[in-house]
């Protein structure tokens, strides 16, 4: 090969040696832009929700929630002595007179009532020889409300009483009213249940708060420590052959189920 030939050819070699590293150069560059942006970026935080509070909307409807909702219920009053009496009983005891032509409430009681109610003289529950004014389901029980000078203090203490007396407040009468009086009780007798309205005040008590409202037992130490009368209507329904015990409680009208005890319901107020 001629000098002038050599000299071209490493001329052109030395050319393309440039050429050659200059596009080496050129293609790493690109490799290394396109690295960089398919470069993932990192992970996002999940955001987690809260969880939504749910809030209740209260009803309008008052009256039916009152009706629903859960009250506190009656106190139970277990094994109670539990004798009998009649409208129009009149006898002479050991612990005296005992005249059952008036009640606590009504000052003649057999007028109102229709009769005298005999415990031997009967037409199945109710009384022989005339249809009753009142219910024949009747009881007695040592706690008045009312004196002769209007409501005992004790109205406006008693849980019990508060709640009845905004119930005959609600009625909106201008008749003096005792917040006792006509009120129903459940009477259980080794299984056997009937339903009372409270008609009369006694054995022997008139203010015996604490057991008639509470858990006490009865202050009356007489006659067994008696402490519920009933009438001959409630003794045959039981099936009660003489006196005995028998667990008691309140109920409200609403709860009262059916039975011969809602034939004749009695709603008069106080009369003397």
């Amino acid at each position: 090969m001629k000098i002038k030939e050599k000299k071209q050819f490493f001329k052109k070699t030395v050319y393309l040696n440039i050429i050659l590293s200059l596009l080496f150069i050129l293609i790493n560059s690109c490799r290394t832009s396109i690295v960089m942006t398919e470069t993932p970026s990192p992970p996002q935080e999940k955001t987690v929700k809260a969880p939504r509070k749910v809030t209740k909307q209260k009803s309008n409807n008052s009256k039916l929630e009152s009706e629903t909702s859960p009250e506190k219920p009656y106190p139970i009053h277990k094994r109670i002595k539990t004798t009998f009496f009649y409208i129009g009983e009149k006898d002479i005891y050991k612990s005296g007179v005992i005249d059952n032509g008036s009640s606590a409430w009504t000052e003649d009681w057999v007028k109102a009532y229709g009769g005298i109610d005999f415990p031997d003289k009967r037409d199945g529950y109710f009384p022989a020889g005339f249809i009753p004014k009142e219910n024949p389901f009747y009881f007695a029980l040592p706690y008045n409300d009312v004196t002769n000078h209007g409501h005992k203090e004790s109205v406006k203490s008693i849980p019990i009483l508060k709640k009845w007396k905004a119930l005959e407040d609600s009625k909106g009468s201008d008749d003096f009213v005792s917040y006792c009086k006509n009120k129903w009780i459940k009477i259980n007798y080794r299984g056997k249940v009937c339903y009372a309205q409270w008609e009369d005040v006694g054995p022997f008590e008139t203010d015996d708060v604490n057991y008639v409202f509470g858990n006490a037992r009865p202050k009356n130490k007489k006659n067994g420590g008696v402490g519920l009368d009933i009438s001959p209507a409630c003794f045959k329904y039981l099936g009660m052959k003489d006196n005995d015990y028998t667990d008691w409680q309140f109920v409200d009208f609403k709860d009262v189920p059916d039975g011969p005890w809602l034939k004749c319901i009695t709603i008069s107020n106080p009369k003397w």
